[in-house]
């Protein structure tokens, strides 16, 4: 997966084996990305910032409630892992250099 640095504004569409990352409504302080099947081009949901929890988190397609379920095997859950630590790592990052820039 390519890298994406949060940083520099721009949301760039990442694909993995199974899954791709496309871009969405950027918000002011943190990114949206929307999660599709590769095979199908079905949206299982989407990467966005859950500030209670201070990280980027995977929302199934209704947010917290999915009624109609998503099945994701072991390889696409390990592709969301991926990308929500590369997001993650990425975020404190800037958060890190806007603090040294102040």
């Amino acid at each position: 997966m390519d890298r994406y640095n949060l940083d520099s504004g721009q949301l760039e569409r990442r694909e993995t084996e199974y899954l791709i990352f496309e871009p969405a409504e950027p918000k002011p302080n943190t990114k949206v990305w929307r999660v599709l099947s590769r095979h199908h081009g079905d949206v299982l949901g989407c990467v966005k910032w859950y500030a209670k929890w201070r990280q980027y988190c995977f929302w199934g397609r209704d947010g917290y409630n999915c009624p109609e379920g998503i099945i994701l095997s072991s390889g696409c859950i390990r592709d969301i892992e991926d990308f929500l630590i590369q997001v993650n790592e990425e975020h404190r990052e800037m958060l890190r250099k806007r603090r040294q820039n102040r």
